[in-house]
């Protein structure tokens, strides 16, 4: 592709569905190779295409809330459905179910270590951070964390000791210490609405810099949440329309921004921005930048 100056809708699923209409809510490259693409659907289940989106096939089918892969084990993926975890350890043809009791509560996230991949962090959408040593056989409730609306769990790949969760409406907090503490990033709070979270990322090439798109706009962090910038949005609608975030990890100052109706990109590091088309129907919720060829981009479009 062209760095996003035209986007093309892979992923022929059937003759009546494509990629286009799965309402994607995640997108996430095989940690070993970009070309393997999964994607998770809010009420249809995790889909991988083994072929940079040409083609895409169901692993798992119905609701499906969160997923997460193995960064050493390839083909070991974790998948959170209501309470319930599974594991495949195979790429997605057998799944079974591991043990964690969550008390009835829908778990929000997973992240696997980066180096050790048989730790395995969950966290329920009601605060509730739980650990496994074992690949997911055992798990310890790790932290009660006071909050109600956990969408996204992020653990820096350079710093284990360094997390993120994410919230719909309570912020972004961090841990210093793998989960034993938390803290909100009291910086954001000079923005006004950047409580309402709709999407945050971290560059793992660079794990300082961080990206959150929130009912404040499009704001960005240099020094791993200590203070942030906000790049003026060419959003004729406003800034608290923003839906997505992307970026090229190895060209940062290559950004993307999505809101509900528009796609935007900036060559320089947000100072000015263009459009771009958008050939579908539905709001942009996960734009992904391949990390070996920045030229490739991928847009999910969700459907509320």
């Amino acid at each position: 592709m062209d760095k996003g100056k035209s986007f093309i809708f892979k992923g022929r699923v059937t003759e009546k569905e494509t990629v286009d209409n799965l309402n994607i809510s995640r997108l996430q490259f095989d940690p070993q190779d970009t070309l393997t693409l999964y994607l998770l659907s809010k009420n249809k289940g995790l889909w991988v295409s083994y072929n940079g989106g040409e083609s895409v096939e169901n692993l798992v089918e119905g609701e499906a809330d969160a997923f997460a892969l193995d960064p050493e084990k390839r083909g070991t993926i974790y998948l959170a459905k209501g309470a319930k975890i599974l594991q495949s350890r195979d790429g997605g043809t057998v799944w079974n179910s591991i043990p964690v009791e969550t008390g009835g509560d829908l778990i929000a996230a997973i992240a696997v270590h980066p180096s050790l991949s048989a730790r395995i962090f969950a966290v329920t959408r009601n605060g509730s951070l739980f650990g496994s040593e074992d690949n997911g056989a055992s798990w310890r409730l790790m932290k009660k964390i006071r909050v109600k609306t956990i969408k996204d769990l992020i653990i820096n790949s350079k710093n284990p000791n360094e997390m993120y969760i994410a919230t719909e409406y309570e912020g972004v907090f961090q841990s210093e210490d793998m989960g034993v503490n938390w803290n909100i990033l009291h910086a954001l709070k000079s923005f006004k609405g950047s409580e309402r979270v709709h999407q945050f990322k971290i560059n793992q090439q660079n794990p300082s810099h961080l990206f959150l798109a929130s009912s404040a706009g499009l704001l960005i962090s240099q020094d791993s949440g200590g203070t942030w910038t906000a790049p003026t949005l060419l959003s004729s609608s406003g800034a608290g329309t923003v839906t997505a975030i992307g970026f090229n990890p190895l060209r940062e100052q290559e950004l993307y921004y999505g809101t509900k109706e528009s796609l935007f990109k900036s060559v320089n590091n947000g100072e000015s921005w263009s459009a771009l088309p958008l050939y579908t129907e539905g709001e942009p919720v996960e734009i992904l930048v391949d990390d070996l060829d920045g030229n490739i981009v991928y847009i999910g479009v969700g459907k509320n």
